[in-house]
């Protein structure tokens, strides 16, 4: 009697969890053949990464789970199709509606609509010259599902995250922490100075040492914060933290011997150039 109440909870729970998934994967499923009509590969990519992230419970799929959602991001932001164009305020309206599906149905990627005038929309819309939807991946989702792996991994995890996330936020847009767009016509203005480059840079070297996982991110990471160091002009931090970050970072950039020349050049003109400068320069 107890075998049989024990296969039928197992068939239950089975069945249970079969539903959820599909009920799960209709919505998405839905929506991705509105505004992304025949796009087969597409739906099934982004099918198979939700059915990878409610089974996640090993390292190797929240690695691949963490590539892949980059990749759908710009695939989304690529794909994108709208077709209520008669007129610029039904336009308008499906943009919004649009939005506001994407946004409730697709979990784990944040939307942004590039939106313009009417005249605008006419003209660069129609000529693909700016991709009307951009789409961000949100990769605490990854960490929040994560919590099904075992104890043991998930210190590693959450050390990887942090590193990600000191550098980029939990949504990974088009700038960063550690440098950063003040205004639209300024130059890039940089964190050094803070501690966060050589936090980051520390914690990479140390995370490198026992794992491999976020490999290609945590090298996107050092080579921002070099590109950073070496061609960065403009500085929030005081003129004399900016210096001693600068000193202790050196080796830590695994500068080559072009590098190197640039990175004393870059020193000369952090002594020479006044903090008043080196805070307002490009404004």
């Amino acid at each position: 009697m107890k075998s049989i109440i024990t296969l039928l909870f197992i068939i239950l729970s089975v069945s249970s969890h079969t539903q959820i998934n599909t009920n799960e994967n209709t919505e998405p499923e839905k929506i991705l053949n509105m505004y992304y009509p025949g796009n087969k590969t597409l739906h099934n990519r982004v099918i198979n990464f939700y059915d990878s992230l409610m089974s996640c419970a090993d390292t190797s799929t929240v690695d691949w789970l963490f590539k892949e959602q980059g990749e759908l991001s710009m695939l989304l932001s690529e794909g994108f199709e709208i077709n209520e164009k008669e007129g610029s305020q039904n336009f308008n309206n499906a943009i919004d509606e649009a939005y506001t599906e994407l946004s409730n149905t697709m979990k784990g990627f944040e939307f942004h609509m590039n939106t313009h005038s009417d005249a605008e929309i006419d003209g660069q819309y129609e000529n693909n010259s700016q991709n009307l939807l951009d789409v961000f991946p949100n990769m605490q989702t990854i960490l929040d599902h994560a919590h099904n792996c075992s104890w043991r991994v998930m210190p590693i995890l959450e050390s990887g995250f942090g590193i990600i996330f000191d550098a980029w936020g939990t949504v990974k847009h088009d700038y960063t922490r550690y440098c950063y767009d003040i205004c639209c016509d300024c130059a890039r203005e940089s964190a050094l100075g803070s501690g966060l480059h050589s936090k980051l840079l520390t914690s990479i070297a140390i995370f490198k040492a026992y794992s491999n996982l976020f490999s290609e991110a945590l090298e996107e990471i050092k080579n921002g914060l070099k590109y950073d160091v070496l061609y960065t002009r403009a500085f929030s931090s005081p003129k004399n933290a900016i210096l001693v970050e600068f000193e202790i970072i050196g080796p830590l950039l695994g500068l080559n011997e072009e590098e190197l020349l640039i990175y004393e050049q870059k020193r000369i003109y952090l002594e020479e150039t006044s903090e008043t400068a080196l805070h307002n320069y490009g404004r």
